[in-house]
């Protein structure tokens, strides 16, 4: 039993709101802003690193006036190394050699000497293949999950799991979306990452409250529920933290997609946090109380209590014969 239980159930209403509000701001931003900052990766493109050695400090503006207003320019590592990232969109179904000497000559033209550190192409096919591919990654490993929870708990433990690892989802995109953090395959990596770690929350949780049921019978489900977030709360807590604590460096001082892979960590886990602890456990809540799934579950605790019981009787069993084997013996035995 945990020292203090904390009330969680009384903020489920404002947990529901909160959540709500978030992902209609995300949906609002989303179709505002015009979508996602897609990458090549997404989509068809050009992109290409490169070093300018000039006599005067070159900015990111000075690069940017020199290429066409479609491109898009990024600073790589510090200023005074002047090294850009330059991406263009290849909407014009390009060759490689066409788009990387465009970009060339451009700089050269305006600058002294530009030298070529990495160059980058996506065809329109193979983007197409991976925006499909990696929407694809992402509903499967849903979908495992929710067969997963369904077999190791019951139904309303997956569906509450579901719901919660969707609402994180959402979240870490709309994240995505509002700061124009650019989405490639790195922000799947991330994504999947947020899912594997939340639902390792969620399932802690859900853990401690399928074993709490069948043994605070007298409880309300609200009440098992508190007590069972309280008794995981220091861990679930304590995990998020520190391994954000252990990100948090590669988001300030990294660079490229490592620095982007780590920011997008960072916001998950502590979204996650949120979610598994409040919103996963109210959900469960609210699920459980359908009669339907209130009298499986009944029958699923009463069926967990009879197993106990049939474990333990043997045991008692065994100690009666072992007390009756103790006893003194008769008189006559004795002197005998």
């Amino acid at each position: 039993m945990a020292k203090k239980i904390y009330q969680i159930t009384k903020f489920k209403y404002a947990a529901v709101s909160v959540s709500v509000a978030l992902l209609v701001l995300t949906a609002v931003f989303y179709f505002a802003l015009g979508g996602f900052n897609l990458g090549i990766d997404f989509q068809s493109g050009f992109s290409q690193t490169v070093k300018i050695t000039d006599v005067s400090v070159v900015t990111i503006d000075d690069v940017r006036a020199a290429l066409s207003a479609d491109a898009s320019v990024q600073i790589v590592g510090d200023e005074a190394d002047q090294t850009f990232q330059v991406r263009l969109a290849n909407e014009d179904g390009l060759l490689e050699e066409e788009l990387s000497g465009s970009v060339k000559d451009a700089l050269t033209s305006k600058f002294s000497e530009v030298s070529v550190l990495q160059s980058d192409f996506v065809g329109p096919k193979y983007s197409s293949t991976l925006v499909s591919g990696s929407i694809l990654i992402v509903i499967v490993a849903i979908a495992l999950i929710l067969i997963y929870i369904w077999i190791r708990f019951h139904l309303s433990f997956a569906i509450a799991a579901i719901i919660t690892l969707v609402h994180d989802t959402f979240l870490l995109i709309g994240f995505i979306t509002i700061f124009r953090l650019e989405v490639s395959s790195t922000t799947i990596a991330a994504l999947l990452t947020i899912i594997g770690y939340s639902l390792n929350n969620v399932i802690v949780i859900f853990d401690r409250i399928r074993e709490n049921r069948p043994l605070l019978t007298s409880m309300s489900i609200s009440g098992i529920i508190d007590t069972s977030v309280s008794q995981s709360l220091s861990r679930t807590l304590l995990s998020s933290f520190t391994t954000a604590l252990a990100i948090t460096p590669l988001a300030i001082f990294a660079s490229g997609a490592i620095q982007l892979f780590a920011i997008e960590m960072v916001f998950g886990i502590l979204v996650g946090a949120y979610s598994s602890n409040l919103l996963a456990p109210v959900l469960y809540m609210w699920i459980s109380k359908n009669k339907v799934v209130a009298k499986k579950i009944e029958q699923s605790d009463k069926a967990k209590i009879e197993a106990v019981d049939a474990e333990e009787t043997p045991v008692v069993q065994d100690i009666e014969v072992v007390k009756a084997e103790r006893k003194p013996k008769g008189k006559r035995q004795q002197k005998k």
